[in-house]
């Protein structure tokens, strides 16, 4: 005879199964809603930059409306590592600097390797 612990155990993983899917279904919808308000096609995440404003406003609302992992939302968004789109989010929520023209946070200027000499009199 089966111990009913073990019955409840694979009721339990089966109705997580089910609910792990739902989660899933509703973030592809909201992806989908994204997507189609932006005028995007699949395909355009794969063209856009990792950092690009409109992929994290999807994952904002993707964090904000389902339960999905930040490595799943990256990798659905094309947006590159986890640790890259927590910077693009911390930037997102920030306001402060435009997203997807960002390297190291510094401004442009700072950024080249040969700044302009200063002009001389």
């Amino acid at each position: 005879m089966v111990d009913s612990g073990v019955r409840v155990q694979a009721a339990l993983r089966c109705g997580w199964a089910e609910l792990q899917e739902d989660h899933e279904e509703k973030a592809e919808r909201l992806v989908k809603e994204e997507l189609a308000r932006r005028k995007w096609a699949e395909e355009d995440l794969a063209g856009k930059p990792k950092t690009h404003r409109d992929k994290a406003g999807i994952a904002l609302r993707l964090r904000r409306e389902s339960t999905m992992t930040l490595a799943w939302i990256a990798g659905r968004l094309q947006m590159g590592s986890v640790n890259t789109l927590k910077n693009t989010l911390r930037l997102a929520n920030s306001r402060d600097l435009p997203l997807h023209k960002i390297s190291s946070g510094k401004p442009k200027s700072e950024n080249s390797p040969n700044p302009a000499p200063p002009a001389t009199a």
